[in-house]
């Protein structure tokens, strides 16, 4: 059994952990990847592993920001540049996204969100977006899209 102390702390190691126990529907349990399943072969953190596929990320825009935020200076930020960004996973099976926007001139974090890749499908999607705190929005999402490809 597996336990994290995620009482404080808003970091990016939280977000990432908490972005792991989103998966499986939110119930917490995630079963170890066969990755670390393999008693033949011991997983050595310091061995370079062959990239398995490719994820490829669009952000196409955020939706729904005035509404969890008012008329504020973050309103500025519409409408989001869409973005491509591509990624070469190792392990997708134990990878995780994390997404955070930030409102550049000011240098804080506006919203964010993780998500575990093994999780992930391709498609276009909205995905739910949370405070520094991890308290979700009601309205914000951000419409990206996603595709994997293997190398």
């Amino acid at each position: 059994m597996v336990a994290f102390n995620m009482q404080k702390g808003y970091g990016k190691y939280i977000w990432i952990t908490q972005g792991m126990f989103w998966g499986n529907g939110g119930r917490g349990y995630i079963r170890k990847p066969d990755l670390l399943m393999n008693l033949a072969d011991i997983f050595d953190l310091r061995k370079t592993l062959p990239h398995k596929t490719i994820l490829k990320v669009t952000c196409i825009r955020v939706k729904g920001r005035h509404l969890d935020f008012g008329n504020t200076h973050l309103n500025k930020l519409s409408p989001l540049p869409r973005f491509l960004r591509e990624g070469r996973l190792t392990s997708p099976s134990v990878d995780a996204l994390l997404i955070i926007i930030s409102y550049a001139s000011m240098g804080k974090v506006v919203m964010q969100t993780c998500l575990p890749v093994a999780e992930l499908r391709e498609g276009i999607r909205a995905v739910p977006l949370h405070s520094r705190k991890r308290e979700g929005y009601q309205s914000g999402k951000l419409f990206m899209r996603f595709w994997f490809h293997t190398p």
